[in-house]
Order: C-alpha cells, then sequence, then structure tokens
C-alpha cells in the first residue's frame, strides 16, 4: 500500500521534472511527507511491543547487551522503511532517464530523505519505548507530521524540499547537519530505549546511559547547528557555458533546461516583433540566476508559454522607478503605464487577449483600444509609455 500511494503522490502530478535532473531528484523524497509520519508510527509500535506483549522482562534479561537488542530492532524498522522509499526514486530516475534528461541525478536530495526518515524512526522509537500504549503509533504519525509540515517553511530549519529548480541547490553544510543529526538521533533513540528498558531490573546500564549522553548532547548540537549553517538550499553559480541559441537578443538557458530553449527562442522572438523597434531589447536574455538576482534577473521556464513570456517582459521593463525625486502622483502615473504597457507586450506575444480579464477595468479599455490600432500606432504608444517607465523624464 505505500508504494502504491508513494508513487501516486510523486507521478500523479505531471510536471517538467520527467526531463530535468534536478528537478526528478527533488521529486524523488516527495513521499518522505508521508513516509516519515508513517514510519514513525511503525517504529513506534515496534519499540513498544516488547511491553504490551508481557516480554519486556525476559528481553530484559537477555544475554546480548541491551543497546544491541535495541539497534537490530530499530534496524530492522529503518531497513524496510528505506526499501520502501528507494522505490520512488528509483522510478523517477529510470523515468528521468528514458526521457533523455541532461546531465545527471543530483543524489543529495535522495540522501536527504532518507536522512529524514530515519530520524522520523528515531523519533517514533524512542516514543515507543516510553509510551507502549497502542494510542502512541497515531500520536507519533499526527505529531511527526506537523512538525515536518511546520519546519518546511523555514529554509534553515527544513527537511525536504518541494521542488528542485537548477538555479538552486542542496547547501553541503546543511545536507551534512541533517545526516549527521540522522546518525546521532539513532544512536539517542537506542541507548535511550535500552535504559528505559533494563533501568527497573537493576542490571547494568553505564554503556548504554554513556551513549545516550553523547546522542542527546549531539543531537541537540547538531540540532542547534542547523539555523547557523543556514538555509537548506543556496544559488548556483552560474555555469561557464549556458546552453544558448538564437539573435537579436540570444536567448541563454541553464543546461539541464535545454529542452525549453528552443521555446524560449521563438519567445524572444515573438517579444522583438511586438515591440517593433519601441523597447530596446538586451543582446541577450538569460534564464533565471544565469544573470544576477533581482526582479530583472531573467525569464522563468517550465511553467508555460505565457508564464514564460510574462516573466521575459519582465525581464525587459524596469521593474521600479529609479527616479528618487519622483511626486506621488508621477509614481501613479508610472505605475499605471508599466501595467498597461506590460499587459499589451503580453497580449502581443502571446496571443491571447483573456489576459485582459485580469487587469483592472480602465486598464483593459485603454489597451483594447490601443490593440486596435495600426501597428506604426501601436509602436508610438510603447515608445511613450517606455519613456515613462524607464524614467527618462526624471528631470521634468
Amino acid at each position: 500500500m505505500f508504494i502504491a500511494l508513494e508513487l501516486l503522490l510523486v507521478f500523479g502530478r505531471p510536471g517538467e521534472w520527467t526531463t530535468v535532473w534536478s528537478q526528478a531528484s527533488a521529486r524523488a523524497q516527495w513521499p518522505v511527507l508521508i513516509m516519515g509520519p508513517a514510519l514513525a508510527a511503525v517504529a513506534a509500535w515496534s519499540g513498544g511491543r516488547a511491553r504490551r506483549d508481557g516480554m519486556r522482562e525476559q528481553v530484559s534479561r537477555a544475554a546480548r547487551p541491551a543497546w544491541h537488542i535495541e539497534l537490530a530492532r530499530f534496524a530492522v524498522v529503518v531497513l524496510l522503511g528505506l526499501l520502501i522509499y528507494a522505490v520512488a526514486p528509483l522510478a523517477v530516475l529510470a523515468t528521468a532517464a528514458a526521457n533523455g534528461a541532461p546531465g545527471r541525478p543530483w543524489p543529495g536530495y535522495v540522501l536527504l530523505g532518507a536522512g529524514t526518515l530515519v530520524i522520523c524512526a528515531a523519533i517514533g522509537h524512542l516514543a515507543g519505548t516510553r509510551f507502549s500504549s497502542r494510542a502512541a503509533p497515531p500520536l507519533v504519525a499526527i505529531t511527526t507530521f506537523t512538525a515536518l509540515s511546520w519546519l518546511q517553511d523555514d529554509p534553515r530549519f527544513a527537511m525536504s524540499v518541494l521542488s528542485g529548480h537548477p538555479q538552486v541547490a542542496l547547501a553541503p553544510s546543511a545536507l551534512a547537519v541533517r545526516l549527521a543529526l540522522a546518525l546521532a538521533a539513532t544512536a539517542a533513540a537506542v541507548a535511550g530505549a535500552a535504559v528505559l528498558g533494563r533501568r527497573t531490573m537493576g542490571l547494568d546500564i553505564r554503556f548504554e546511559r554513556v551513549l545516550l549522553a553523547g546522542g542527546v548532547v549531539a543531537t541537540l548540537a547538531l540540532a542547534g547547528a542547523m539555523p547557523v549553517t543556514g538555509p537548506l538550499r543556496v544559488e548556483r553559480p552560474a555555469p561557464a557555458r549556458p546552453a544558448c541559441a538564437g539573435e537579436q537578443p540570444e536567448v541563454c538557458v541553464w543546461p539541464e533546461e535545454q529542452r525549453h530553449l528552443e521555446d524560449a527562442v521563438q519567445t524572444s522572438r515573438r517579444l522583438a516583433a511586438a515591440t517593433a523597434n519601441a523597447i530596446p531589447l538586451p543582446v541577450t536574455l538569460h534564464e533565471e540566476g544565469l544573470s544576477g538576482t533581482g526582479p530583472q534577473s531573467g525569464f522563468w521556464v517550465g511553467y508555460g508559454e505565457r508564464a514564460m513570456a510574462t516573466s521575459m517582459i519582465s525581464a525587459v521593463l524596469p521593474a521600479r522607478w529609479t527616479c528618487d525625486t519622483m511626486a506621488a502622483e508621477q509614481r501613479r502615473a508610472w505605475a499605471e503605464n508599466s501595467v498597461m504597457l506590460r499587459t499589451w507586450l503580453a497580449v502581443r506575444v502571446t496571443g491571447d487577449d483573456g489576459i485582459l480579464e485580469r487587469t483592472p477595468p480602465q486598464v483593459q479599455s485603454r489597451v483594447r483600444e490601443v490593440l486596435s490600432r495600426e501597428p506604426l500606432q501601436q509602436a508610438s504608444w510603447a515608445r511613450d509609455r517606455y519613456e515613462v517607465v524607464s524614467d527618462k523624464n526624471c528631470a521634468q
């Protein structure tokens, strides 16, 4: 059932991940958000089984060291969880390879998911040993799911990702801290369960106490290091040779996204034709992240033709006024002209006048009137609007 659920989660929502290794690798660890809480519940059930079945004394008096017994029990649960989890990465990566995704897989995302599963299992194992009630597994699952969802909102503490854009990559230090945290949590859970199981029997648990203290200290230290190491993902440096094509303007995308290059070139040509030399275009249009950061840092691909066109327009037009001496009335005029010019360009580039339906009525009527004019008149109107939004009249 778990395998069917994770495959449904991964393949149930189509997208460009099937041809982009970074996206496919990130998609491969999606099941963690469901499997983590489920594995925590299974570990809680397994951890409390001896006590529920009245076998705690027999297990505690076994000849083997207590931590050996707990480690074996914990390892079975973790191994089962990782084997089920592995199905999704294998299926996803096989799909990306079959579709000819350029580059190579990004194993860091899969390792992140595995580390998160181990942490969830450690929490469940210790909780189940301490609270052997049959209500413990579902409560642990709910708590773990809530924690994972809550941590997802803060990139410093996130334990999984929802997308894998090639513009960003896992920070090595952040990934290392999370994997080390999984080991520390394992030590704390195994030793903690051993101590809880044998301390009432008057047996020697000195080693387990030392292991528990070390595991707890390491867990707390690594958890405290997470905000210090920074966000889970960081921006990648632009490659020396991005995938480029076209001219006037040239269009460049990340090598991992080169399947979108031809679409981007066609969009740039429509943009150049739409401007009719009324608006200056850069020599090169870059995908987001190839030429720095900021509101005009580049266009996006992979979200459809309209999104590519509107983001390309945003990369060409000024994002805000640059004249600090503008009065409030001038700024309102700037904003109005900017919206009209962007809307006009979007309709011209995409050929979709449905874009007008999402604009204010006054903008909608004005742009419709402009679109009804002759091409040369439209170009003259666009040139006047551009002079306003580019602050050429700042001194006036």
